[in-house]
This record gives C-alpha cells, sequence and structure tokens, in this order.
C-alpha cells in the first residue's frame, strides 16, 4: 500500500455549494473497488491519538466554480418532481454507506409537479449524499454533493470516521464518491460536468487540539496508507 503525508495547508475560504445530478454513476475504477483509505493519527509527542474526527474536502475534475450558498442563511432549498399527487417520504442517505442521516418530510401530502423542501446542511460533512423521494409505488433517488472549505466551521460537523484507541481510521474509497460525475450547470443547450478528483483535502481535528489539513492522492487500484500528525 502506497505510504502517504499529511501536507499543513493554510486555512480555506468559505464555500457551502450542492449539485444534484440523477443520471447514471459513471464512476472510473473507485465504488467497485473494496479499497479503503486508512491511516494512523499520531500526536506532537509521537504516541497515537484516539478520538480524532477525519473530513474531506473534495475537488472536481476539471475545475468548476460551483456556486457558493449564503453563510448568513443555513437553510437551502432541495427541488424535486412528483409525477402525480401523493404522501411524500424525502430520507437522506450517505453516499456509499447508505447511513441514514435525516428525514426531511414523511407522508407529507403534495401535488403533482415540481416542489421543494427547505434544508439545513451546516450539521453534515463534506461528501454525498443521497436524496430518496418515496410517494405510494414512486421511488426515485438523486445524489447531493456538500462542500464546505471552511475548516472551522467544518470540524463542527460529524466526521466521516474517528480514530479508534490506537490512531488508526478506515474510510472507503466508496464513501468519498471519487470519479463521480456530478452536473453543476445549464445553458439551455449543454450540461457542464465534472468528476469528484481522487485528490482530496484531508481534515484532522479533536477538541483541545488545532485542526490540522492535508492532501492525499488516492489511488483506484489500491488501498492508501497514511500517518498523520496532529500538533
Amino acid at each position: 500500500m502506497k505510504k502517504i503525508f499529511a501536507i499543513l495547508l493554510p486555512l480555506l475560504a468559505a464555500l457551502l455549494a450542492m449539485s444534484c445530478n440523477n443520471g447514471p454513476d459513471n464512476i472510473v475504477g473507485f465504488e467497485a473497488s473494496t479499497a479503503v483509505f486508512s491511516g494512523k493519527v499520531m500526536g506532537a509527542g509521537g504516541g497515537p491519538m484516539a478520538g480524532v474526527g477525519v473530513h474531506y474536502i473534495f475537488d472536481f475534475d476539471p475545475a468548476s466554480s460551483v456556486a457558493p450558498l449564503s453563510k448568513s442563511t443555513p437553510t437551502t432549498l432541495i427541488d424535486f418532481e412528483l409525477p402525480g399527487d401523493g404522501d411524500v417520504t424525502l430520507n437522506i442517505l450517505r453516499y456509499g454507506s447508505r447511513k441514514y442521516i435525516a428525514t426531511l418530510l414523511h407522508n407529507e401530502p403534495m401535488s403533482a409537479g415540481q416542489n421543494e423542501v427547505e434544508f439545513d446542511p451546516s450539521k453534515l460533512t463534506n461528501g454525498l449524499y443521497v436524496l430518496q423521494i418515496i410517494a405510494g409505488n414512486y421511488t426515485h433517488e438523486s445524489i447531493m454533493a456538500l462542500r464546505n472549505t471552511d475548516i472551522g466551521s467544518l470540524i463542527r460537523t460529524e466526521p466521516l470516521a474517528v480514530t479508534d484507541a490506537e490512531g488508526n481510521f478506515t474510510i472507503p474509497y466508496s464513501w468519498l464518491g471519487i470519479g463521480r460525475k456530478l452536473t453543476v450547470g445549464f445553458d439551455g443547450i449543454n450540461l457542464y460536468n465534472v468528476r469528484i478528483s481522487d485528490r482530496i483535502g484531508v481534515v484532522l481535528y479533536k477538541p483541545g487540539y488545532r485542526a490540522v489539513a492535508g492532501t492525499v492522492i488516492l489511488n483506484p487500484g489500491s488501498s492508501t496508507y497514511g500517518e498523520l500528525h496532529m500538533q
């Protein structure tokens, strides 16, 4: 397995962005892989650190200026279309693991056509999420990408992983959405697509310590291991 080392980075500018894609996954080598991103977090004294939260910040290939959400307004709107009237349940699941995150609607009567629901993403860490709509016999899923580069707010969300007593953590590649195609714009003629890059920012945080950010490049052909250091 390839060994990587964290590189300290300056705090990044704030950006909270979402984009949806209803088409096929079009994954390039990552989702079907059983490979993982794993590591050991060490303290300043050289010993392993337990209870360190692990977050990530993904980039796009090619680079994209996804429209930011306003930080002063923590809620946003999720738009969806129904083929007919019905009682609607809208769930949010973690991409890859399909871990249940929240229910935004539960058997709410809604009309056919375009609908919207208010959503506060401020407690969610970065990554891809599945929006699951259930209305009677109708079920539809789409992908939401949540990207927050403000480390100060990111570390207050629930992390993707937490180090164990030996300082170890493991995150399957399939959770990260690497290679996933997203549609980030439409000019009336063309769709503008990007893929989530294999280059990710890793953010480590434990209460009482300074957050540390570094860069890792994942290899779709094998697992990636890193020894990461807290200050």
